[in-house]
């Protein structure tokens, strides 16, 4: 009994630990396998950057219509705090000195929308040369031009653009000189009466900006674009513009519609909103 126990067992483990009853992979068999699997390894790459793409599309083409609301907006708001707007702005274009840095000097700025922008003086001081506008945002080199029925003190005239110079947004005072950048004007006396000095304000499309933006882009100018002042006066909210992206209508100078249009490769992608200017003189 012990025997036939011990020679079965030892058939059994014999069984199993004999290699030649296990058999490997041929070569073929490796190559056909290795094939396969670079096949499906490369056709989910292909489908994962395929994705990837896709998805940077998508989010390059979301951002131009976040960039194209939000000059939208800021262009709107600007309206709102106006007292007149006008899709004919003439005025200033040919004044004003555009600088070629910022620009094509061939192709000159496209102008499409003029606001005027009141805000109350409180003093004019012939003492210190000194204007008194509290809380205003004046920059130096911004244009602006004085209304109302006060006495505006010589030699300064209403209706008249004049530039900001030394600009103090803290204390809400700031003088003003007749051309960009020269001496401030001295004031022969005090003012009196209601006054208002109204920031000018251009929006235009310029074909080239010569800068790292896309061509074409919209500005905003609150004074003549010379080295001195570019930045702070002519900055651009937002580029990529299609071929005339900016159109405006104005209705009796106080209703504006608005239409910006952006350009992605082949793709055009179009805002538009309505803004009332409802300021009235301060």
């Amino acid at each position: 009994m012990k025997l036939s126990l011990y020679r079965f067992s030892n058939k059994y483990f014999s069984k199993i630990g004999n290699p030649s009853s296990s058999s490997g992979f041929t070569l073929i068999e490796l190559l056909a396998a290795i094939s396969l699997t670079t096949i499906v390894v490369g056709a989910a790459g292909f489908g994962v950057v395929t994705i990837m793409n896709a998805n940077a599309e998508s989010e390059t083409k979301t951002q131009r219509r976040v960039e194209l609301n939000r000059a939208l907006d800021f262009i709107a708001e600007d309206i709102r705090r106006a007292k007149t707007a006008t899709d004919n702005p003439t005025t200033l274009t040919t004044d004003w000195s555009w600088d070629s840095n910022l620009g094509a000097v061939s192709a000159n700025p496209k102008p499409k929308l003029y606001l005027e922008i009141p805000l109350s003086v409180e003093e004019m001081s012939a003492g210190s040369n000194l204007i008194k506008v509290p809380n205003h945002s004046f920059s130096n080199g911004n244009a602006v031009i004085f209304t109302g029925d006060g006495s505006i003190p010589p030699p300064l005239s209403k209706d008249t653009v004049y530039y900001i110079e030394d600009a103090d947004q803290g204390a809400g005072t700031f003088k003003v000189s007749s051309t960009q950048g020269s001496s401030a004007v001295n004031l022969a006396n005090d003012s009196s009466g209601n006054l208002t000095a109204n920031q000018l304000a251009i929006y235009y499309i310029r074909d080239d900006t010569k800068a790292w933006l896309e061509p074409k882009t919209i500005n905003r100018s609150v004074g003549p674009c010379s080295p001195g002042y570019a930045t702070s006066n002519c900055p651009a909210l937002v580029d990529s513009i299609a071929e005339d992206g900016f159109t405006t209508s104005v209705a009796n100078e106080k209703r504006v519609g608005l239409n910006l249009t952006g350009k992605l490769e082949d793709d055009l992608y179009e805002v538009n909103t309505k803004a009332f200017a409802r300021s009235a003189n301060p």
